[in-house]
């Protein structure tokens, strides 16, 4: 009865939709601020009852319990017709099956005749390589669609937090003047603590970014 009630109160309000997959950090974030831009948030949740999702209800978001590799557990909500999709479950592979069962859906409506109107989904992928290999598939699939002078029916926004911010941190560090070595004498040190998936992150973005005038770092 719960759930029943929360889709009539999905399906009769008239705010633009978006939908959330997983509750994490970064979902509680992004749904907090999605509902800040008055948007009707729909939250797809694996864990019954967490300190993130009270809050999250508090705050106005609708919950579900549910599993986003279930396709069948997908297609109601995918169906609702949330303009943006976000899937931040913490587990690559879920929200990539999800992304699958997402486009999967929307070929469904298609060719029943339907015409759904456009989605975005901000994939999040926190492994550097599966990251680049999903980043080169999803290349391949934007060309093979132009090619066949069609848009794909699903738009993707890739992205990795932890890299995204360990670029944030070199660009904002290396911006004061008085941080960079320059003579040939001076070398730059950095000391992560931690090597986690943001210690990973930063280090790889140090390797490849932390150019200085004399060479060194």
């Amino acid at each position: 009865f719960r759930d029943t009630f929360r889709s009539c109160r999905l399906n009769l309000s008239r705010r633009e939709k978006a939908f959330v997959c997983g509750l994490g950090r970064i979902g509680f974030k992004k749904t907090l601020e999605l509902i800040e831009q008055g948007k009707q948030v729909t939250v797809f949740e694996l864990a019954e009852s967490t300190h993130y999702t009270k809050l999250a209800e508090e705050a106005g978001a609708i919950i579900f319990q549910g599993d986003v590799t279930d396709a069948l557990g997908l297609e109601e909500h995918v169906c609702r017709g949330p303009r943006d999709i976000y899937l931040v479950t913490g587990h690559d592979h879920s929200n990539i099956t999800a992304l699958e069962n997402i486009r999967a859906i929307r070929d469904r409506q298609i060719k029943s005749g339907k015409k759904p109107k456009p989605v975005t989904c901000y994939l999040h992928v926190s492994d550097y390589v599966l990251e680049q290999e999903v980043r080169r598939s999803q290349v391949d699939r934007d060309a093979a669609s132009a090619g066949d002078g069609e848009l794909d029916s699903v738009q993707v926004e890739l992205f990795n937090i932890f890299s995204q911010t360990g670029r944030q941190l070199i660009a904002d560090h290396l911006a004061l003047k008085n941080t960079r070595p320059r003579c040939y004498d001076e070398v730059a040190f950095y000391v992560i603590v931690g090597f986690g998936q943001m210690g990973k992150a930063l280090l790889r973005e140090i390797a490849e970014r932390a150019h200085f005038e004399n060479r060194k770092r």
